[in-house]
């Protein structure tokens, strides 16, 4: 019997384009801030063994480079737009959401909005 394994491909590849696209945001902006780029370049340094591969235990010291990351997502989300649907009859800030009802979350926006975030800008 042969097994149609599309869809785990199809996975795979979702993954990988989302991380590619986020280290290319993520080198993109540090380019774009110089003394950022050294910031972090410098914690890097700091932190990780030359002599050494980097080992998974460093991830949780590289504070900034985390902050830079997530930084990033929030600028530039690999999915800007999120599709839910309603599972029940629901209020949300004063607007009336029917059961099944369509809902699009505008995730770019909430990451750009200056009423929730000080500063929106990387």
């Amino acid at each position: 019997m042969i097994k149609d394994n599309s869809g785990s491909k199809d996975l795979f590849v979702a993954g990988l384009d989302t991380t590619s696209a986020t280290v290319e945001w993520v080198m993109a902006e540090l380019l774009h801030n110089p003394k950022k780029l050294t910031k972090t370049r410098k914690e890097l340094q700091q932190v990780l063994n030359k002599d050494e591969d980097p080992k998974d235990s460093d991830i949780f010291k590289l504070k900034y480079l985390q902050a830079v990351v997530k930084e990033t997502l929030r600028f530039h989300p690999t999915a800007p737009i999120l599709i839910h649907k309603s599972m029940t009859k629901v209020d949300i800030s004063g607007f009336k959401v029917a059961k099944d009802a369509q809902v699009l979350v505008n995730v770019w926006a909430m990451g750009r909005d200056p009423s929730i975030w000080t500063n929106p800008n990387f």
